[in-house]
């Protein structure tokens, strides 16, 4: 059995827990992720357009819990080998191509400065931006899935479905102002809620 992964594991959840407390209304019954649909009455998983082909069936078992298991310990198996705070050079994201970049202090994160000194006023993006930005994505990676699904609705249904769990992961995030550009102190916290979803969608699979 292979895992599904996790933002479609907490749509699939989310839309059981819609089916339980309906008492099996039909309406909740399928939940349409992209290229696959999941039947909540049968637990299978089967093909968005061809529901009916048996032969890309597949059985689902609802489990316990998300951890999800690794060969071993090895550098190479693990979620990450090195530290992902390392310095390197605030640089242009053009410098490959012959421009130099006239800064020379060293940052973490040169991608994320370079992008707030271009796009956002030399400010660090809010709660807001990150969450629609991670959903865009989302809706491109679902677009993509989707080219070879005639069914239109199914497009719509697969949309819906994963914008509504990053809404629901990301109402965790808790901050005064989702608009508000979030602050180093902010950041800088382990235990803080934005800091824990968003270590999370970074390592979740």
């Amino acid at each position: 059995m292979e895992p599904i992964e996790n933002i479609e594991s907490m749509t699939i959840e989310r839309k059981h827990r819609e089916y339980l407390g309906s008492a099996g209304d039909p309406k909740f019954r399928m939940v349409v992720l992209g290229l696959w649909t999941l039947d909540l009455k049968k637990m299978i998983l089967v093909m968005t357009d061809e529901p009916d082909n048996s032969d890309h069936h597949r059985i689902v078992l609802r489990t316990k819990t998300h951890r999800r298991p690794r060969r071993d310990n090895a550098p190479e198996n693990c979620r990450f080998s090195s530290p992902i705070t390392a310095f390197l050079q605030l640089r242009s994201l053009t410098e490959g191509a012959g421009v130099k970049s006239t800064l020379d202090n060293y940052f973490t994160d040169w991608l994320g400065l370079e992008w707030a000194i271009k796009h956002n006023n030399r400010k660090l993006p809010s709660l807001h931006q990150i969450e629609t930005g991670l959903i865009s994505e989302a809706m491109v990676q679902l677009a993509l899935a989707l080219m070879k699904v005639a069914d239109l609705k199914a497009h719509d249904q697969a949309k819906q479905n994963i914008s509504k769990t990053w809404k629901e992961l990301f109402k965790e995030a808790t901050v005064p102002d989702r608009n508000q550009p979030l602050t180093e102190e902010i950041l800088f916290d382990p235990t803080h809620p934005v800091v824990v979803v968003l270590n999370w969608t970074y390592t979740s699979e």
